[in-house]
């Protein structure tokens, strides 16, 4: 971000480091539990694609970063296909844009459209272990977990102990019930509210509320997502204190909530009327 803001300084007609700046807010937010709050990145990045597109609205990062806005900070579940679209179509190489179209693919159900995007940006730069280990994403959310755990086992024999790797298998496995590598898994990984989850679903409750006192702790003094947190609560059962997540996330408009559509997680709320409502709320119909 600095790096952009200095090259925008030095030449503010040069809009590719603009669409850039506007990509890594978006990163930062979608990508990370802490960090600056959404209402303070969303609309940075908002401002930085629109800049970059004024200056030339061929550059289709940009097209792509202000799609990513519209969907995970101002819950359009429509608008961003166009964006997306056309970025893809601007620059059909770019497995950045690839890697930006496919959750939104994912998390609006269109889960085959997703992965395929997803492979083709794997054919295009095969050798990155990011682009190729976050595949699993599409697969969980799918809820094709025996793919996703074929794919992930034979990922890991090529990068072993690689965190993404790692993080993604053990979503699949505690899904599938076995929680014996799930564990195994997670505790290799840096990542709390999913090793909170995972204790809690599998029955080690002392050390999932351990876990979840750090996170509260460290909420009260950094930003951390609070959907992050009400899946944590969902592991342990205290549907009340979820909802009570769940909606500060919906206050803070984290990117997060388009996960209600499709996140595992939460398929027990799903005929709750206050999930119902939750959903309604940010434009969703389930």
């Amino acid at each position: 971000v600095e790096l952009y803001q200095q090259a925008n300084a030095i030449d503010p007609s040069f809009a590719p480091a603009y669409a850039s700046l506007a990509i890594c807010y978006v990163h930062i937010r979608i990508g990370s539990m802490g960090g600056p709050p959404p209402r303070e990145l969303f609309p940075r990045a908002k401002a930085a694609a629109t800049k970059a597109l004024e200056l030339d609205n061929t550059l289709g990062e940009a097209h792509a970063a202000l799609a990513a806005v519209k969907f995970f900070f101002e819950w359009n579940w429509h608008a961003p296909e166009q964006d997306y679209q056309r970025a893809v179509e601007l620059e059909p190489q770019n497995t950045n844009i690839l890697l930006m179209y496919d959750p939104y693919l994912i998390l609006t159900g269109r889960f085959d459209d997703g992965i395929a995007i997803h492979k083709k940006a794997i054919e295009l730069d095969p050798l990155s272990p990011f682009v190729s280990l976050t595949l699993g994403f599409g697969y969980r959310h799918a809820r094709r977990y025996d793919e996703g755990i074929a794919y992930l086992r034979k990922m890991l024999q090529l990068y072993p102990n690689h965190p993404i790797a790692l993080y993604q298998i053990s979503w699949h496995y505690v899904f599938k019930g076995m929680y014996k590598e799930a564990i195994e898994a997670v505790e290799k990984v840096p990542e709390p509210s999913q090793k909170a989850y995972i204790y809690a679903v599998a029955g080690r409750r002392a050390d999932a509320l351990k876990v979840l006192q750090e996170v509260l702790d460290y909420s009260k003094q950094q930003y951390f997502d609070p959907l992050y947190i009400a899946v944590i609560y969902m592991g342990l059962g205290d549907t009340e204190k979820t909802f009570e997540w769940l909606n500060k996330a919906y206050e803070e408009r984290t990117g997060y909530m388009v996960w209600l559509k499709t996140e595992p997680v939460f398929d027990p709320l799903r005929t709750d009327p206050r999930y119902i409502e939750l959903c309604r709320k940010i434009g969703l119909e389930e």
